[in-house]
């Protein structure tokens, strides 16, 4: 909040301080909807990075175990034919 020259923290009703800047006169419903729609937004893109980093995770999970699946099918094989 802007008290005359100075700038001063936001003081909440649990007795927290916050202070943002922002250019131009803001409300401070304004600011905290802002902040809101920020949070939201940042919210959601580290969902989908999660999302996206567990899907490559099992991908290749899948791909070591379709592969030792493989290998031991192949040695089944061969001890077949060795005997």
């Amino acid at each position: 909040m802007q008290d005359g020259k100075e700038i001063r923290p936001y003081k909440t009703l649990a007795g927290d301080e916050i202070l943002m800047l922002r250019h131009g006169h803001v409300s401070v419903e304004e600011m905290f909807l802002e902040e809101r729609v920020r949070n939201q937004w940042l919210t959601w893109a580290y969902r989908g990075l999660g999302w996206f980093m567990m899907f490559l995770g099992a991908n290749c999970l899948t791909n070591i175990l379709r592969s030792i699946g493989k290998l031991e099918i192949s040695v089944v094989v061969e001890l077949q034919h060795e005997t």
